[in-house]
């Protein structure tokens, strides 16, 4: 059987994050990350978390889910295709490898699209949907 791929769920909030998720209490220190399985880390991130404003309609720090998932890197292995030396098409933001351009364009679109401080690029990357 084979062993799950387990992965560093960060909470890039300046408060600790707190939340129940499958009848289990989860705390993450402001700045820290936990080790999760990636599936599980994917449903974590992407369970809703209903916004909290407050009286001028800004929403409270407190209720920010800023949450990132990196991959744990095992060995140099993963920097590289087996056939050669070439590096892998790897997020410069969080470290992901994705095994071609598609799917690095896939995940910087769902992970790091708010994120891009070139407007031009960030558009031609909306455009490639």
């Amino acid at each position: 059987m084979k062993k799950p791929k387990m992965v560093k769920v960060w909470n890039k909030n300046i408060l600790d994050y707190e939340e129940n998720f499958k009848g289990q209490k989860i705390v993450i220190p402001a700045g820290k990350h936990i080790v999760m399985e990636r599936a599980e880390a994917v449903e974590f991130k992407g369970k809703f978390r209903q916004p909290v404003y407050n009286k001028g309609g800004v929403q409270e720090i407190s209720s920010l889910k800023k949450i990132v998932i990196e991959p744990i890197i095992e060995d140099e292995a993963d920097f590289v295709n087996e056939e050669s030396t070439t590096p892998k098409h790897t997020c410069m933001k969080c470290g992901f490898n994705a095994p071609n351009a598609k799917q690095l364009a896939a995940h910087v679109r769902s992970n790091h699209l708010a994120d891009m401080e070139d407007e031009k690029a960030r558009k031609e990357l909306i455009k490639g949907l």
